[in-house]
C-alpha cells in the first residue's frame, strides 16, 4: 500500500497481536488504534508517522524493526521425555503464535541425542522459525537448542544449552525460553 496516507481502525473490536503490517505504507501519516485489544508490541517502523493515537493502546515498543519470535519450552520433571512449546510474538501471549507436544524421537548421528523439529509460522506465512531441540541420551534433563528463520542458516542463532527451571519452587513442570529475531527482506510485510 505505498500511497495510503490514513488508516482508521479506531473502536472496531479488534483484537490479537498488533499487525506488523499495519504502517508500513511508504506515505502513512495517521494510523489510528485507540479502542481496540491488540497485543504484543509495536514495531519500531511506526516511530516515524507524524500523528498516532498508538499510545492509548499501552503496549510497549517491540526492541528491533525486525519480528521477534519468542519460544517457551516446558518438560516434565517426573518424565523429562515429555516436551512441549508454546510461540509469541515478542511480548505477546504465549501461545498465540503456536503452541504443540514435542516429538523429540529423533536421534543424532552419534546417538548421543535426541532431537525433534518443529516450525512456528508467522501469519500469514510464509516467514517464521524452524526450531530443532536437542536433548542428551544419557541426561534426558538437559536440553540444547537450535533456531533458524524457515529455509535459512543455522549458524547466526547456532546450538546453544536451554537453560530449564522450575518456576516457584518445587513442581512438576520445568521452563527455558529463547527468542529468534526474524530479518526484515524486501518480501517481509513489516518492512
Amino acid at each position: 500500500l505505498p500511497v495510503l496516507s490514513l488508516l482508521w481502525l479506531s473502536d472496531n473490536r479488534l483484537s490479537g497481536r498488533f499487525p506488523w503490517q499495519l504502517g508500513s505504507s511508504i506515505q502513512m501519516y495517521y494510523l489510528l488504534l485507540a479502542g481496540n485489544d491488540l497485543v504484543g508490541c509495536i514495531p519500531l517502523h511506526l516511530k516515524g508517522l507524524h500523528t498516532t493515537d498508538i499510545a492509548a493502546l499501552a503496549l510497549p515498543r517491540c526492541r528491533s524493526s525486525s519480528p521477534t519470535v519468542e519460544v517457551r519450552i516446558s518438560q516434565s520433571v517426573s518424565d523429562p521425555r515429555t516436551l512441549h512449546f508454546e510461540a509469541r510474538l515478542e511480548n505477546g501471549v504465549w501461545g498465540a503464535l503456536d503452541s504443540a507436544s514435542i516429538d523429540a524421537t529423533g536421534l543424532s548421528s552419534t546417538g548421543h541425542h535426541h532431537f525433534g523439529d518443529f516450525t512456528v509460522v508467522l501469519p500469514p506465512g510464509p516467514s517464521g522459525v524452524e526450531v530443532r531441540l536437542w536433548q542428551r541420551v544419557s541426561d534426558l534433563q538437559r536440553l540444547f537448542v537450535s533456531a533458524r528463520p524457515v529455509g535459512g542458516s543455522w549458524i547466526p542463532f547456532g546450538t546453544r544449552p536451554l537453560a530449564m527451571q522450575v518456576p516457584g519452587g518445587p513442581g512438576d513442570t520445568a521452563y527455558g525460553q529463547f527468542a529468534v529475531t526474524l530479518p526484515v527482506t524486501d518480501a517481509d510485510p513489516g518492512r
